[in-house]
């Protein structure tokens, strides 16, 4: 697995979803910024 900068934000698209969602997790308890992206409730 490649190193992540720990003291820039990482994008996850597909936030909302499962597996996204345990990445996120996993990243928040290193440490790291997160951003993700979501898909509009309306579409």
């Amino acid at each position: 697995m490649r190193e992540i900068d720990k003291t820039k934000p990482v994008l996850v698209t597909g936030g909302s979803g499962y597996v996204a969602s345990w990445i996120i997790k996993m990243l928040l308890e290193e440490g790291i910024d997160v951003h993700a992206t979501v898909r509009d409730p309306s579409d």
